[in-house]
């Protein structure tokens, strides 16, 4: 082989790895917002576990940059801040969007005093969806139901 042949190989293979990092930097986004709403789908999940075995509501405090886990005290709701249902401030470039009864929600920038939705210790969940997006693109959808399941939703699949 001679020099400018070696050349010209050394750059299609640089051109390929430059379209494979691309193509795999997307797929990576994709794959980092699923990892978020599964994770709200079972923190959602665990707090209604423990409105029921513990008797007390636990509420769901929703913001565009994240959410957190409220409890009820005679003053009012106070957030959960240590173990799994601590405040969760999501990634750079991720925001949340939600609904109930198919309104749509005014959220803050983080989670407010009151929550959006709340487990009861029977067992029922005030219905709602959150989408989670990143970087304005369509995103997954957590969407809780009255009886306290919690599915995820992807894309593709979401109306």
């Amino acid at each position: 082989m001679s020099l400018i042949e070696l050349l010209v190989v050394v750059a299609v293979l640089a051109v390929v790895a430059g379209i494979a990092a691309v193509g795999l930097a997307g797929i990576g986004g994709s794959r980092e917002v699923e990892r978020e709403a599964r994770r709200l789908q079972a923190l959602v999940s665990l707090a209604c576990e423990r409105a029921a075995l513990g008797g007390r509501e636990h509420g769901i405090g929703l913001g565009r940059r994240g959410y957190a886990f409220l409890l009820p005290t005679p003053d009012g709701w106070r957030a959960i801040t240590e173990g799994e249902l601590r405040p969760r401030a999501l990634p750079r470039g991720f925001a949340l969007a939600a609904t109930r009864d198919d309104l749509l929600l005014e959220l803050e920038d983080t989670p407010g005093a009151e929550p959006q939705s709340v487990c009861a210790p029977g067992g029922e969940l005030l219905p709602f969806e959150v989408r989670i997006a990143l970087d304005g693109a369509r995103g997954w959808t957590v969407r809780a139901l009255p009886d306290a399941r919690v599915e995820v939703v992807a894309p593709e699949a979401a109306p």
